[in-house]
Order: C-alpha cells, then sequence, then structure tokens
C-alpha cells in the first residue's frame, strides 16, 4: 500500500504521474504494456506496475547512455 492508502490509480492519473496523454497510456493498455484491472466500464492500474515500468525505462535509459559512450 502507498501514502495515501490507494493501491491503485486511473488512467488519468497514471498518465499525469508519467507525463504522458491520456492517449498513450491507453494504447500502453491495450497493447499490454501497462497491466490494469478492469472494474466495469473503470480501467484502473495497480501503482507497483507504473513504478516498475519507470524503473525499467531508466535501466534502459541507462544503458544506452553507457553504450554511446
Amino acid at each position: 500500500m502507498t501514502e495515501d492508502g490507494t493501491l491503485t490509480v486511473s488512467v488519468k492519473e497514471a498518465a499525469r504521474l508519467l507525463g504522458v496523454c491520456r492517449a498513450v497510456v491507453d494504447a500502453a493498455i491495450h497493447a499490454g504494456e501497462i497491466p490494469c484491472v478492469k472494474l466495469g466500464r473503470t480501467h484502473r492500474i495497480p501503482k507497483a506496475a507504473i513504478y516498475r515500468l519507470v524503473e525499467i525505462g531508466n535501466t534502459t535509459a541507462n544503458s544506452e547512455c553507457i553504450r554511446q559512450r
């Protein structure tokens, strides 16, 4: 559980956290790149998935920087 007690965020909130538009998050969900929980018509994204996504991105970005040197 996180500081505010929630385990998931909305697509809109995930987009804000990642610094992208909602359409990018929607596309990533439908491509299977971001896992989500569907509750009725609402998609909720586990915060842990967002943290993992950012960590993977940081690792990839760092690898690219090392390769360019």
